[in-house]
């Protein structure tokens, strides 16, 4: 019994003494875009294209963006260099109609990228910074109105430029929010949590 004290001692004293050294290192993001850009980068890649029926006429009758979210996490290698990795999902959806019935082309798209952050501003409740993220993505769509079963898939390169960022907050909770381009959006905000 008192080995096992003694042992649940030692472990609860060296991991405290890890959390010292490595405080404020990692942090875990959950951050929610919005998702025009990518939308506008792929409208370009598919030559902004509707539903392809040679014999049907197809009237375009709206868009549906839902917001990208993202899971960021990343490890401070100083106070003006982290790097880390970004998982993220959004869905846009449009409408269509032809003789009376209205038609839906989903677009899914699954990221994952590489991230680096470079930190130019960095006073005790505010972080600036600045970064970029690539990687690689996967369209999930039925651009043909096809059944659900009939969906096609299109690996993508994914990128994120992040022209300024900001983190706002002291402790271990943190805001977040970025303006850029790529695939998690125009406009990004969350909230983060430093380990």
């Amino acid at each position: 019994m008192k080995r096992l004290s003694l042992l649940s001692l030692l472990f609860f004293f060296s991991f405290t003494i890890m959390a010292e050294v490595f405080s404020d290192k990692h942090e875990l993001e959950i951050v929610f875009g919005e998702p025009s850009a990518l939308w506008l980068t792929q409208s370009i890649y598919h030559c902004g294209c509707g539903p392809q029926d040679a014999d049907v006429v197809y009237e375009y009758r709206g868009l549906k963006l839902l917001p990208s979210v993202n899971f960021k996490y990343h490890y401070n290698y100083s106070r003006v260099f982290a790097m880390g990795a970004i998982v993220g999902y959004n869905l846009y959806y449009t409408d269509w109609e032809t003789s009376g019935k209205i038609l839906q082309q989903w677009d899914n798209n699954l990221y994952t990228m590489f991230s680096m952050r470079f930190n130019w501003r960095h006073k005790e409740n505010l972080i600036c910074y600045s970064g970029i993220a690539i990687g690689v993505g996967l369209e999930v769509y039925n651009k043909d109105h096809r059944p659900i079963d009939e969906f096609r898939y299109l690996p993508l390169p994914a990128l994120q430029l992040t022209f300024v960022g900001f983190k706002v907050g002291s402790g271990k909770l943190y805001w977040t929010a970025e303006i850029g381009y790529g695939n998690m959006g125009f406009f990004n905000t969350g909230i983060g949590f430093r380990l």
